[in-house]
């Protein structure tokens, strides 16, 4: 569970440094796959790691996922 965990907070932290520098295409992508990896792991995530704030998580993921629906080829 960490380590397929890291994978999404190495997506996370993708998006931030994809949207600081302005690449919407980049954050859209990341965005995509951690949100994948995000729902396939909150199961096993809420039981294991339940002072995790998943939703927080994954706010901050769908906040980048609405880059996508804005020309996301930019």
């Amino acid at each position: 569970l960490d380590q397929r965990f890291r994978s999404v907070q190495w997506l996370l932290d993708e998006i931030s440094l994809a949207r600081t520098v302005g690449n919407r295409r980049v954050a859209c992508v990341a965005a995509l796959h951690a949100n994948d990896r995000l729902l396939d792991l909150l199961p096993e995530l809420q039981r294991q790691r339940p002072g995790i704030n998943h939703w927080d998580l994954h706010d901050r993921i769908l906040s980048a996922v609405s880059l996508c629906r804005t020309d996301p080829l930019r």
